[in-house]
């Protein structure tokens, strides 16, 4: 078939168009993210779409061949950060974002259609859920002695985050329902009720975290642990007493006395945990025994009896729990303590007495009277003496001293005044002393 000119032209048109169509589609644009950036779930991510052409119709990214800004994803954003640089920022990064298909698009006007390259999404390191690690323990309340397990548990992610129990070495290691656990298992002794066991996690990504749980406080159950305490050294034909001290959990307990043999004077009293007895040189060497039990288990302590001297210390042999006694003092050290403790409270009474005698009787204390304030009312130092008792004088007239109260502040110069005289019509001239008190 003879092509014309114009079937010439226009296959030649094509031809031109598609090999533009299919370079621009491989470099037309070319996408990167920063070299220094690591992508860690939560954080922000950042691409850049950077291209050459200048005469552009369009540019822009699209999420699932829809372009970013026309639906609602607030996480997700597009900024022109230079004229040839388009930049796509996705914040709070989350592992799902790589399902999506991120483009980069353009048009010009040579273009028919418009060039997109795809988004190669790099891999996402995961953060473990603010929930993890969790720690159970498969008994509470344990048993002394019993076997018990902990398991410390995080979700699986990429990459895996490091369990490690403090002060642990040896785990097993196992994955179910999503979760990668470690677990310990160890015989239950009395002090893993005071510190829980420990379980740390942390991240080997560049946003290092560091978190931990704990088993709880492990309720740790066991038999009685017993001791004896009481009145030592014994004394022959003296009433001592013995206290048997028992810490058990659970703490009901119930108590029974036993001896090798029987005692000369048998029990005086005894009421649980306390026994009363009376004691003779025929009773040496006898072994008491105190048996404490509870749901757990028994527990005993033992006390061998010795007629010793004051202050000497018996050794007693071990039972199934620790057995120890006290030495009180003897009843002639207490009399001697007594007595000195008594001279000196009556000696320190005596002196404490006489100083309260001489302060309260032997030092004078001035009295004056006191106004409604309570500051005091001053005194005149000379008073006036009834007319009844006047000495009468060889003269008819005569001179009296009248002591006169006046404010402060007033002069003192003597004032004369006449006050009327006798029946006979003689007149007594007074004088009158001013005292000033303030």
């Amino acid at each position: 078939m003879r092509m014309t000119g114009l079937d010439l032209i226009l296959a030649i048109t094509v031809l031109y168009a598609t090999s533009m169509e299919s370079v621009n589609a491989q470099n037309l644009v070319s996408i990167m993210m920063s070299d220094d950036q690591t992508l860690v779930e939560g954080e922000t991510a950042k691409f850049y779409c950077t291209t050459d052409m200048t005469e552009r119709t369009y540019w822009n990214w699209k999420k699932d061949n829809k372009i970013i800004g026309e639906e609602r994803d607030l996480r997700v954003y597009v900024s022109l950060i230079a004229d040839n640089m388009l930049q796509l920022m996705i914040a709070k990064v989350q592992v799902e974002d790589a399902n999506y298909n991120f483009q980069c698009c353009i048009k010009t006007n040579e273009m028919l259609v418009e060039k997109c390259k795809n988004l190669r999404f790099p891999s996402i390191l995961e953060v473990p859920h603010d929930t993890y690690p969790t720690c159970e323990l498969n008994k509470n309340p344990a048993i002394v002695g019993e076997l018990a397990t902990v398991e410390c548990c995080c979700e699986v992610i990429n990459p895996m985050p490091t369990l490690t129990w403090v002060g642990v070495s040896s785990v097993e290691r196992n994955i179910h329902d999503k979760l990668e656990c470690i677990s310990h298992t160890f015989k239950v002794k009395r002090d893993h009720e005071k510190e829980p066991m420990v379980c740390e996690m942390t991240t080997n990504t560049t946003k290092r975290i560091q978190r931990n749980c704990t088993s709880g406080k492990i309720q740790v159950l066991y038999k009685p642990d017993v001791k004896i305490q009481g009145d030592l050294p014994f004394q022959k034909d003296t009433e001592v007493v013995l206290i048997c001290i028992a810490v058990a959990d659970p703490p009901d307990r119930k108590y029974h006395w036993s001896f090798n043999r029987p005692l000369s004077n048998g029990v005086l009293k005894e009421n649980g945990m306390v026994i009363h007895l009376k004691l003779t040189p025929e009773d040496e060497g006898t072994v008491i025994t105190c048996e404490v039990e509870n749901r757990i288990g028994k527990g005993s302590a033992n006390l061998t009896v010795h007629i010793g001297k004051a202050g000497t210390t018996q050794k007693v042999p071990p039972g199934q729990g620790p057995s120890y006694v006290n030495t009180p003092p003897t009843m002639t050290e207490d009399s001697t303590i007594l007595a000195i403790v008594g001279v000196s409270l009556l000696f320190v009474s005596f002196v404490i007495a006489a100083a309260l005698c001489y302060f309260v009787l032997l030092t004078p204390t001035p009295r004056h009277p006191l106004d409604y304030t309570g500051s005091i009312i001053p005194q005149p130092d000379i008073y006036f003496e009834p007319k009844d008792n006047i000495v009468g004088s060889s003269t008819s007239t005569g001179q009296r001293h009248v002591g006169i109260q006046v404010p402060g502040g007033v002069d003192s110069e003597p004032v004369y005044m006449e006050v009327p005289g006798s029946d006979k019509g003689s007149q007594s001239q007074y004088s009158t002393s001013r005292s000033v008190y303030v």
